[in-house]
């Protein structure tokens, strides 16, 4: 039975840090491959060990060659040993070797030996080229479709221990009738949070609950004044059993990220959450989330300036992704064509859809990307009502495309449409 374990130190060539964890974020290391102070400070240190005061903090130092080491921890004890190689002669017999110095029969002065009482404080060691990584406050997140991504990479930017994943691909859409793949399910079993609009969105919430009960997620409608749906989608899909709101979550729509005020709202909710669940990059969550928080109110400005004045903003949509939009800046849904997003209206929807709008004013027919316009223009060459192109963000059309920018887009289509 051991009584002692033994965790290899990697090294790139470098010296070897030591000092509390607690301090480990002093360390400045190399940036961009470039000598910083400390970096050279570590290099410059001959001796086997030093002991130093970096920024106040006690710091260890193990010097010279790069010689493999390791740390030894005796379990019935609070101390470390740090044991460093000049040589080994095979790697199988470094635990023997290692119990021989730890239990003080090894017949050899050990030069490279050193004993830290730990005394409560955690103490960590790494390559002097580097800053300190803590693995433990890392997290894995998850966004569950393209607008969730694009408003929680605000958040997290420059983060380095946060690694941000979208779990479907950026052409998928929206989630309606989506279907977790085996990669899904994967990806979200290895994760630590999963961050999902919501309001009936993620209609396979169940399943992933199933699979991971105790998964942390940040739901960003919450809190967000929910819009009913005008109409209940007529599919087989939807006789199955759920033994809780999900049903309710289905009464509404859920593209709450369309408004601006709406979108802010799930950025402070990413923030809030993600500050509970990984407290400590608490100020760089909240210095992201205030920039891009600034950046989106003055988006919201700049629409409703534009906007707010136009008298006739009566328009036809294609798929109900624009309430939330038209709710915030007034204007006038008249009617939707393809109430399920991708199917073709029938003949008698084209029809009462073309005599509302020769009996209205109605300054623009609103298509989006993803999907075929060819209704929209058989519509408008029986209305003389032009065809323009809205976009709900739920794929991406450009690369790097923001949030910003695409709205930004909606609103030049917008006002040229109201001219």
């Amino acid at each position: 039975m051991n009584f002692f374990k033994t965790h290899n130190i990697d090294t790139y060539g470098g010296p070897l840090v030591m000092l509390p964890k607690s301090d480990a974020n002093i360390w400045q290391g190399c940036v961009d491959l470039k000598p910083e102070e400390h970096y050279s400070l570590a290099c410059s240190q001959h001796n086997y060990l030093s002991v130093l005061a970096v920024e106040g903090v006690q710091t260890i130092i193990l010097g010279d060659e790069p010689l493999p080491t390791f740390a030894v921890h005796k379990l019935d004890a609070s101390e470390i040993f740090i044991f460093r190689a000049y040589w080994i002669n095979d790697e199988s017999h470094i635990d023997t070797h290692i119990k021989n110095i730890v239990d003080g029969h090894h017949k050899y002065q050990p030069l490279e030996e050193t004993s830290i009482f730990i005394n409560d404080v955690e103490w960590v060691i790494f390559d002097s080229a580097f800053t300190f990584k803590d693995k433990e406050d890392s997290i894995k997140v998850v966004t569950s479709f393209y607008p969730m991504y694009l408003l929680a990479s605000n958040v997290v930017k420059d983060i380095d221990n946060v690694e941000l994943i979208n779990m479907t691909n950026s052409a998928t859409g929206c989630l309606h009738d989506y279907s977790l793949t085996t990669d899904n399910i994967k990806l979200l079993e290895d994760c630590d949070v999963f961050i999902i609009n919501g309001a009936g969105m993620e209609s396979f919430l169940d399943k992933v609950l199933e699979q991971k009960p105790d998964l942390k997620i940040i739901d960003t409608s919450e809190g967000i004044e929910l819009i009913k749906s005008d109409y209940e989608e007529e599919s087989d899909d939807h006789d199955h059993d759920h033994d809780h709101d999900h049903d309710h979550d289905e009464e509404y729509n859920p593209h709450v990220w369309l408004s601006v005020e709406n979108a802010i709202k799930q950025v402070e909710n990413i923030e809030n959450k993600l500050i509970e669940y990984n407290s400590i990059n608490k100020d760089k969550y909240s210095q992201n989330a205030r920039e891009y928080i600034e950046q989106l109110s003055n988006l919201d400005n700049k629409i409703h300036s534009e906007l707010d004045n136009i008298k006739n903003k009566n328009i036809v949509t294609f798929h109900e992704a624009f309430p939330y939009f038209a709710k915030e800046y007034g204007l006038n849904i008249v009617g939707v064509v393809q109430r399920e997003a991708g199917s073709e209206p029938s003949a008698k929807e084209l029809q009462e859809t073309i005599e509302k709008i020769k009996k209205l004013d109605v300054k623009a027919i609103c298509v989006e990307p993803q999907y075929s316009t060819k209704a929209a223009e058989t519509i408008s060459k029986e209305t003389n009502v032009k065809v323009y192109t809205l976009d709900p963000i739920v794929t991406e059309e450009s690369k790097n495309s923001s949030y910003t920018d695409i709205m930004n887009n909606n609103l030049e289509t917008l006002k040229e449409a109201f001219k």
